[in-house]
């Protein structure tokens, strides 16, 4: 991040209705997923960000490159003061096509995690 709080771009997808941007989140050791969906003369609709490790966004996203089937699902949580949140980043690639989603929503607590989704989400957007 710099010092008046942007973020670096490292690389946008942009569709008519969707986008997902990669973003430099290194000073905690990740890259940062930001996603959502727009109309034309309504502005974004549905965001959602993911922060993804090092280690495995370079799998990932080097599996990706190279055209090799991919099936990825990770699993976040916080606790904000409003209760505890899961995101869920969920990825996956044929050989014709690639798609990824997030859901954010209600936790439970568990022992062994911050968070648990309450319910395992649907990915909301596909890519093409």
């Amino acid at each position: 991040m710099t010092e008046n709080g942007e973020r670096y771009r490292i690389h946008s997808h942009l569709t008519r209705t969707r986008w997902l941007h990669v973003e430099d989140a290194l000073e905690i050791g990740k890259v940062r997923l930001f996603a959502g969906e727009y109309r034309r003369g309504e502005g974004a609709k549905v965001t959602a960000y993911h922060y993804l490790d090092l280690a495995d966004a370079r799998v990932l996203l080097a599996d990706l490159a190279w055209g090799k089937a991919v099936d990825f699902t990770e699993y976040k949580g916080t606790d904000n003061g409003e209760g505890p949140r899961s995101r869920v980043l969920k990825s996956s690639a044929t050989v014709t096509r690639c798609g990824c989603g997030w859901r954010t929503g209600r936790a439970r607590r568990s022992e062994r995690a911050r968070s648990s989704p309450l319910a395992i989400p649907r990915p909301w957007s596909t890519s093409p």
